[in-house]
């Protein structure tokens, strides 16, 4: 007759118990927290106010966004008007996004304030007298498609209303779709990190200079393309 403990024993080794644990393991499933992470990066990135630009129309790459009005020329963030912004989304000179004519945003420096007196010719623009380089509006894009200017002539900024531009010679900018309101600007752009900076021409440089503005700074104490 067999003795309690070596049927014990038997039965430890029969028991479905002892099988599971000579099983290997299953291996652990993924965190979510893995997948998601880069677009938790990005959308914390977004929320903080950095933007990534990687038009030609600015240097390249990073830049704090200010949610403040502007008072003095700078760098902007703007919603172009929402017939432009289907021009553009149309063409591909913009990708979609969240403006209300369903683009991204343009980053442009804001050129003329409120009360600028402004003239537009084929030969270029001008602001307050002073000729501004490299703004010859061009008659066609770069697949040969027109491209009208806004109406040519003289005229005063409204109280609301501010001029983008680019030095990029081929910026889609207030050149092509005039002046925009102040409440499409979204805030002031400061770089953080960027590529080689673009200098200014001698007539941006002056023009900023009246406003008090250190060139290649954005001063914001007292108020994303082509």
């Amino acid at each position: 007759m067999s003795s309690p403990r070596r049927f014990l024993a038997a039965g430890l080794l029969r028991h479905p118990l002892h099988r599971l644990r000579a099983r290997r393991p299953s291996p652990r499933p993924r965190p979510l927290l893995g997948i998601f992470s880069p677009l938790a990066v990005a959308l914390a990135l977004l929320l903080s106010g950095l933007r990534f630009n990687t038009s030609a129309s600015l240097p390249r790459g990073i830049y704090l966004l200010r949610r403040r009005p502007p008072s003095r020329v700078g760098l902007v963030l703007a919603c172009p008007p929402p017939w432009a912004a289907r021009l553009a989304l149309a063409r591909h000179y913009l990708p979609a996004g969240s403006c209300p004519g369903g683009t991204q945003p343009l980053g442009k420096l804001l050129l003329a304030l409120p009360g600028d007196r402004l003239a537009l010719s084929a030969a270029g623009l001008s602001v307050n007298g002073r000729p501004i380089p490299s703004s010859l509006p061009l008659p066609a894009d770069t697949a040969g498609r027109p491209l009208p200017p806004h109406p040519y002539g003289r005229f005063q900024l409204g109280p609301t209303q501010v001029w983008l531009f680019s030095t990029h010679p081929r910026s889609f900018d207030s050149r092509y779709f005039g002046p925009v309101d102040r409440a499409d600007v979204l805030g002031i752009l400061q770089p953080i990190w960027t590529t080689k900076q673009r200098s200014l021409p001698g007539g941006l440089r002056k023009r900023r200079a009246e406003l008090g503005e250190i060139p290649g700074t954005e001063q914001t104490g007292s108020g994303s393309r082509h």
